[in-house]
């Protein structure tokens, strides 16, 4: 990607992110998100600032070993983030539209067309796929129905690879158990006036990130 350097560069300079840029950069995130999510920080964090003290969680809490971790999208950034979540003990799968071996990090690699599933397996599913004409949209109120009820979607690729009212509406209705977005539905262009990052009112629900 190519964008202009703002701070210290020389004003007006283009910058380039090629593909070894980010892939550590996304893969650790993703990573932070997920714990973050599982573990309910956010929702304890605020019930601490506000001296109430909960004695249950807004949902279960399982080892980490007893977890299946789908990751879709397995290549370079989609690798990392396999490699961190074994690194937690999670058991790790993949989906990938492209035949790959799991590297001796995921328990098995499965096409595209097996992904539903893939996905009533995982507890986690993370997005490392490119946005294209097959992608956008993949996740839509049916395919989100596939999802466990608690299971956590962690999007660190392209926003419009789900739906925005079918995510939404799942975390309102609590038909998935959160979902930690990296990557938004609007940005504000370089030197434009501010804009919301969705239209729909994520923040107001304490299972999204």
């Amino acid at each position: 990607e190519t964008g202009q350097v703002g701070g210290g560069g020389r004003r007006g300079a283009w910058g380039w992110d090629g593909p070894e840029s980010c892939k550590g950069g996304v893969g650790d995130p993703g990573m932070a998100l997920a714990v973050v999510q599982v573990r309910a920080l956010p929702f304890l964090d605020q019930c601490v600032r506000a001296n109430d003290w909960k004695t249950a969680l807004p949902h279960p809490m399982p080892a980490f070993e007893v977890m299946n971790f789908g990751v879709l999208g397995y290549g370079r950034i989609g690798r990392r983030c396999a490699a961190r979540a074994r690194a937690f003990g999670r058991h790790v799968l993949a989906g990938t539209r492209t035949q790959r071996d799991g590297a001796g990090l995921v328990e098995r690699v499965d096409p595209m067309q097996k992904l539903d599933g893939l996905l009533a397996k995982s507890d986690f599913v993370l997005l490392a796929l490119p946005l294209d004409s097959s992608t956008a949209g993949l996740f839509g109120k049916e395919r989100i129905s596939k999802l466990k009820s608690t299971a956590l979607i962690i999007n660190v690729a392209h926003g419009a690879l789900i739906n925005e009212q079918a995510l939404y509406e799942a975390c309102r209705d609590r038909r998935l158990g959160g979902a930690a977005i990296d990557t938004w539905y609007s940005y504000t262009a370089q030197g434009g006036h501010s804009c919301e990052p969705s239209t729909l009112p994520f923040r107001a629900h304490d299972n999204v990130i």
